[in-house]
């Protein structure tokens, strides 16, 4: 799958000029499926934070799961669906309700021409003209086949919401588009410009990598030498040429300033907000009253509510409603709504979240970066507004909520002074100091002799890159396995033995057993002195079906060995009455999630593909819509008449 851009500060030499398309992200797919195209979009939102805020369309083709993937990841952008897509689809269905292709085009004409159904100006004039269209439909269709007419039923049902929501011009000059009707004509231009890169010819997953590299780099190299005035297939847009530079001028740069990549040349602005996108805080609600302003709280709907009290002089200008910051002449703090009272407002103000900064920039102004220090005294400050710390079980210990688990994080105060944090932090365990111990030090009011004790034994101060780099991993990792020896061989005690022995043959469950609890199968032996314990299977996991990828007749080779359906060996065929010499040479071969048990790991392990025998009954016990006409055929020969008619005799239904 692969997503395309334009670049719009150049144009073609070609004429008529239009931008250059540019190949984006790319990943190569084993199955076609939610989940898996949803993978790549959540890589693009994960590095483009804002990308989810900023994006105000897509387009696609009319596959139901690339449309719910793109719907879920990119919820507020206004998904577009190609109209020659539509198209196309809309003439199938015309096909196989055996139109003639006179009533075809007068239908396609209808919903796509000039004057068609996408080129409504609002909803009510599209479905007055959708009643409309929905005699003559019906009245063209029985005069061409006459039957029943049913194709103005399809399109009320399954397109119509579609046409008028996702492609009609409607929907595009609404989101700012213009009165265009959107295409993907630049993706399906990729696609050729892909095809023709490699030749067209089928190559390894390797060298397919490679060949794109090399698309890539050049397409990168041709923007850069336009910029430079070289020879380049494309020229700068007139409103760009300030960013021209001569080669004698770009090569006396410094390595430094020769990154074109990183000049915004379209909307500095909007492309910094693009990227700088950070999730924000619920945005709090300030309104005048005559006791002062009230700020209160959005998100605090149950308990007392959190305000923040200003008098009468105060400017509402000169207020920071950011929770722990304080302008220069206020000093601002949350007080609770049923307490609140102006007289009192300045005092509760006094304190809390400007002593937090004030004393973590004395104490540690010296031993971290000012960008490190407001890190630890924001977060701590959001522990504490958010009343995220709870006492612990033992004295002097307290629990912290996790913001990137669902497991507090424990904090002790030693006798020493000292606070300190668990082992998932990465924070403390990297620099012995993090906003949870911050947080508790604070509100337990002995955040400065912590951070006093601290610097005393941390004068040394770095960051343990050892316990940053090895975070997640195995802790045995690189480590030689140990050297196995026999062990010692014991006779068993007779008496243990037949004790053991005789409970599990008397009759009944045996609450409380090992049995019981890990869900073992006791097998008495004839033996006294020995008892046999066997592990049960566990059961399969769940699958979802998967009919997005094709079936495929293919040859049986390698370590192709059992069938998915029956689970016989595939050349031992699917029983003993209907084998067949063809059962040791050809198979039926479906990409699919499945489970596979492994005896020597006693677990499931996962697959991605299946083999089932050349037989109905094997292929539907699975895939119960499975339709033995749409079977490709992927051979490295051509069937032989014995071959056709054992096709014939199994897959007919």
């Amino acid at each position: 799958m692969m997503l395309t851009y334009k670049n719009t500060t150049l144009y073609t030499k070609r004429d008529p000029a239009t931008c250059p398309l540019m190949v984006g992200p790319m990943m190569l797919c084993m199955l076609k499926d939610k989940s898996t195209y949803l993978t790549l979009f959540q890589k693009l939102t994960a590095q483009v934070p804002g990308l989810k805020l900023y994006l105000q369309g897509y387009s696609s083709d009319s596959e139901s799961a690339l449309r719910q993937a793109l719907a879920q990841e990119f919820e507020k952008s206004l998904s577009f669906l190609c109209k020659l897509h539509a198209q196309k689809n809309i003439e199938e269905k015309c096909r196989k309700l055996r139109f003639s292709k006179s009533l075809t085009d007068i239908i396609i004409n209808d919903i796509f021409g000039s004057g068609g159904l996408v080129m409504a100006d609002s909803v009510e004039d599209y479905r007055d003209h959708l009643d409309t269209l929905t005699s003559k439909w019906d009245y063209l269709e029985y005069k061409d086949t006459k039957k029943t007419p049913s194709f103005s039923t399809y399109f009320r049902q399954y397109k119509s919401s579609d046409i008028l929501n996702h492609v009609s011009a409607k929907a595009s000059r609404a989101a700012g588009f213009g009165d265009s009707v959107q295409t993907n004509n630049v993706p399906e231009s990729a696609n050729a410009l892909l095809k023709r890169w490699q030749g067209f010819s089928s190559k390894d997953m390797s060298t397919f990598i490679d060949d794109v590299k090399e698309l890539i780099d050049k397409q990168k190299s041709d923007v850069r030498r336009a910029f430079l005035g070289l020879e380049s297939p494309y020229v700068v847009r007139p409103e760009y040429q300030r960013y021209e530079k001569s080669p004698s001028e770009f090569f006396e740069d410094s390595p430094g300033k020769r990154k074109f990549s990183e000049i915004a040349l379209v909307d500095p602005t909007r492309y910094k907000e693009v990227y700088q996108y950070r999730h924000a805080p619920p945005v709090a609600h300030i309104q005048r009253t005559n006791d002062g302003v009230h700020k209160t709280d959005g998100a605090a709907n149950n308990g007392p509510k959190r305000v923040l009290i200003l008098d009468d002089e105060d400017e509402l200008e000169n207020v920071d409603v950011h929770a722990g910051s304080s302008t220069n002449s206020h000093s601002l703090c949350f007080v609770d709504e049923d307490s609140a009272d102006p007289s009192t407002s300045r005092s509760a103000c006094s304190s809390e979240f400007c002593d937090l900064r004030t004393i973590c920039s004395k104490e540690l102004g010296s031993m971290f970066s000012a960008k490190d220090l407001n890190a630890l005294s924001s977060k701590a400050e959001q522990l504490i507004e958010d009343n995220s710390i709870r006492k612990g079980f033992e004295s002097q210990s307290f629990l912290v909520r996790s913001s990137s688990s669902c497991t507090p994080h424990y904090v002790k105060h030693l006798a020493s002074g000292k606070y300190i944090c668990d082992k998932a932090c990465i924070g403390f365990n990297t620099r012995k100091i993090c906003s949870h111990v911050i947080s508790v030090a604070h509100s337990e009011n002995k955040l400065t002799s912590f951070l006093q004790v601290y610097k005393k034994e941390n004068k040394k101060h770095g960051l343990n890159l050892t316990t940053v780099t090895t975070c997640g991993v195995n802790k045995s990792a690189g480590r030689k396995r140990p050297v196995s020896r026999a062990k010692r061989k014991t006779s068993p005690d007779p008496v243990s033995s037949m004790n053991r022995n005789e409970t599990n043959q008397q009759p009944g469950p045996k609450p409380g057993t090992v049995g019981e609890l890990f869900h073992y199968q006791a097998e008495p032996s004839n033996d006294p002195l020995k008892i046999t314990i066997r592990r049960s299977r566990p059961d399969k996991p769940a699958v979802a079906l998967t009919m997005s990828t094709p079936f495929q007749l293919i040859d049986i080779t390698g370590r192709i060995r059992k069938c998915a359906g029956c689970r016989r060996d595939l050349k031992e065929g699917p029983d003993d009455f209907s084998r067949h010499d063809m059962d040791k040479k050809l198979c039926i071969r479906h990409k699919e999630h499945d489970f596979v048990f492994i005896t020597s790991y006693h677990h499931w392990k996962k697959t991605f593909e299946n083999k089932h025998h050349v037989f109905l009954n094997c292929v539907k016990g699975r895939n119960p819509a499975f339709d033995s006409c749409s079977v490709q055929i992927a051979l490295n020969h051509t069937l032989s008449g014995d071959e056709i008619a054992f096709l014939k005799e199994r897959m007919e239904a």
